[in-house]
């Protein structure tokens, strides 16, 4: 599990930074402190948004194995809610089922994640291409700040 979390991470990591490096170079650089802020905001409320969302379709989920589960000694919703909050304190045969049950919620919530995935690799592929700032082009932007500068005095 390490390795494939490790995989994860760094895949993302360079998803990530890939994608700051194309929204800087397609603001204007008098707009890069909004664009960088801007990008940041959307980033955590998809965030929050994705966690809220993708938590309760794992709940629902694990709730709706556990009830297909006979002879369980509470009802399901409850043992899902002591399992999501710690599972130790749940005994061995239940731990085992509610361990089944949450192995399969995962699995609901990763094929809920694929047409998600879907549209975003879409959407990247889309993505116009767009040079990266050189240095003439910084020199050309400096001298034209310049210029308003001086006409605005």
């Amino acid at each position: 599990m390490a390795v494939e979390m490790l995989i994860l991470g760094a895949g993302i990591g360079c998803a990530i930074q890939l994608l700051v490096l194309v929204m800087q170079n397609s603001a204007e650089p008098r707009f890069l402190g909004v664009a960088s802020a801007a990008a940041m905001f959307f980033r955590s409320m998809g965030g929050a948004l994705g966690t809220a969302l993708f938590s309760t379709i794992l709940a629902r989920s694990m709730v709706d194995q556990l009830q297909q589960t006979p002879a369980l000694p509470a009802p399901a919703d409850m043992i899902a809610q002591l399992a999501l909050a710690d599972g130790t304190v749940l005994p061995q045969p239940i731990q085992q089922v509610v361990s089944h049950a949450f192995a399969d919620a995962i699995h609901t919530v990763y094929l809920w994640t694929l047409p998600l995935g879907a549209v975003f690799l879409i959407l990247a592929v889309i993505l116009p291409a767009v040079p990266l700032w050189t240095v003439e082009f910084l020199r050309k932007v400096k001298q034209e700040h310049a210029a308003h500068s001086a006409t605005e005095k």
